[in-house]
């Protein structure tokens, strides 16, 4: 937001804006500047409409054109019907065509209505600007840390509260804050009120029974600037797990090669080798593989085979889910198989059980448009982008086989299902120069391949909107 007055010797521009990178983008005052109004000169005032506690608030002034220096008084008070209190004052003085950065120091106020006040002298005149700034209240980041997230009964919680401005510096030490812990029934079980904070930070423990209220607890921080955060743990009967399960497997198989080895490890948590029986479980589960969630919520488990070998910190077991589990291919969508590893130590019959799982898909391969989002120009040409890589994403590397593409239109007015194909050599991975001549009735654009005999729906391109049917290509 910008300012402006008139004066017979000097101009004045003050410029209040509400962020620091956007100046104000209109003049206030009774009609637009011209050329004369600065012949004598101006100065400029910038400064942010917005000021936040416990930070520097900085504005800048600039004397431009002026024939001697300028001198200005900036006084920031707190002011109202019913109170006038100054918080900081500074006079500077400007040479010509020089600026200077003014900074206050503001603490943390209580619900200030502040308002600078700007007073210049400049050949023996003076002339004087208000402005009414906003206090920002809610300024102070607040991050609340635990040395754990789950405790057990008896244990001592360590709480960190650390506070700072908007650029991650620590707020001043004359902050006070509350700090408090709720029990899972919302009663408030430690309190520390008015704390002392010391750089930013504030520190506490408090010690739990060994009856205390199995949930989840709550620690609340209230700053002066009424900013309050919130942050949960967990009381628990937990026990540390003694000894843990691994399973190595590959990603993904075929159905033209699905066997695979799956390695399971058992070890105590200090590496000693567990000596006991791995029962180790294969079944089928539904995989989409477009959908956000891995398991769509109807999933339900199919066929499954149980295995049972004995372990002694290492085994290996032989699988192979085509044969094992009889499944055929589907072409719609890959599998997904499910491994269940259940480790028994022989000693205390305790149990760790661990899960993994792999892909079992059509092929090996993925033939992807690189260009997918790009749109159809109906009677400009196209050029398909295609990439060819594993199920890993490592390009596909074949000096030897082809891959064959066709392409067939739908028309407004028809369905074709003739196919136009070709083939084209893989060069590290993609292909290039597949290029598509469009016509002008076309509603859509139907891409298929073939390599290593197997085929592959590849994308589908729609047409782009435009209400006069006519399309501009721009080449770069």
């Amino acid at each position: 937001m910008k300012e402006k007055q008139i004066f017979s010797n000097l101009t004045v521009i003050v410029f209040l804006f509400l962020t620091m990178n956007k100046f104000g983008d209109c003049w206030r005052g009774s009609r637009d500047p011209v050329e004369n109004d600065f012949k004598n000169g101006f100065y400029m005032v910038l400064g942010n409409e917005k000021v936040n506690p416990n930070s520097k608030y900085v504005i800048s002034a600039l004397a431009q054109n002026t024939k001697e220096p300028v001198e200005i008084y900036f006084k920031l008070h707190d002011r109202d019907e019913s109170k006038d209190i100054p918080v900081q004052s500074q006079k500077v003085k400007l040479d010509p065509s020089k600026s200077q950065l003014i900074e206050f120091d503001i603490k943390n106020l209580d619900k200030p209505n502040l308002v600078l006040d700007i007073n210049a002298t400049f050949g023996g005149k003076n002339y004087s600007n208000s402005k009414n700034l906003r206090y920002n209240n809610k300024f102070v980041f607040i991050f609340i840390q635990t040395d754990k997230a789950v405790y057990k009964p008896g244990e001592k919680i360590n709480i960190r509260v650390v506070l700072t401005d908007s650029n991650l510096i620590p707020i001043s030490d004359d902050n006070k804050i509350n700090v408090f812990i709720t029990d899972p029934m919302k009663n408030r079980i430690k309190q520390w009120l008015n704390a002392n904070i010391s750089d930013g930070v504030f520190t506490g423990s408090f010690q739990l029974n060994e009856e205390q209220k199995l949930g989840d607890y709550t620690i609340n921080v209230d700053t002066q600037t009424t900013q309050k955060k919130t942050k949960s743990f967990e009381v628990n009967e937990y026990v540390l797990p003694q000894f843990d399960v691994k399973i190595v497997a590959p990603k993904y198989v075929t159905y033209d090669d699905s066997k695979f080895t799956a390695t399971i490890e058992a070890r105590y948590t200090h590496g000693k080798p567990i000596n006991g029986l791995l029962k180790l479980t294969m079944k089928q589960r539904y995989f989409y593989p477009n959908r956000e969630s891995r398991f769509w919520p109807k999933t339900k488990s199919l066929e499954k085979i149980e295995i049972e070998k004995p372990i002694n910190g290492i085994v290996d077991v032989e699988l192979n889910p085509v044969q094992q589990l009889a499944l055929t291919s589907t072409r719609d969508y890959d599998l997904e198989i499910e491994l269940i590893a259940v480790v028994t130590e022989n000693l205390t019959k305790k149990n760790f059980t661990q899960r993994s799982y792999l892909s079992l898909a059509e092929e090996d391969v993925r033939i992807e448009v690189i260009n997918a989002d790009e749109k159809l120009k109906p009677g400009l040409p196209i050029e398909v982008q295609l990439k060819v890589v594993k199920r890993d994403d490592e390009p596909v590397i074949d000096n030897l086989n082809k891959v064959k593409l066709g392409y067939s239109f739908n028309f407004k007015d028809k369905i074709n299902e003739d196919f136009i194909e070709q083939e084209y050599t893989i060069q590290n991975g993609l292909i290039e120069g597949f290029k598509i001549d469009v016509p002008k009735n076309v509603t859509d654009l139907y891409i298929r391949g073939e390599y290593k005999n197997h085929k592959y729906s590849i994308h589908q391109f729609q047409t782009s909107n435009s209400k006069s049917g006519h399309f501009i290509q721009l080449y770069v």
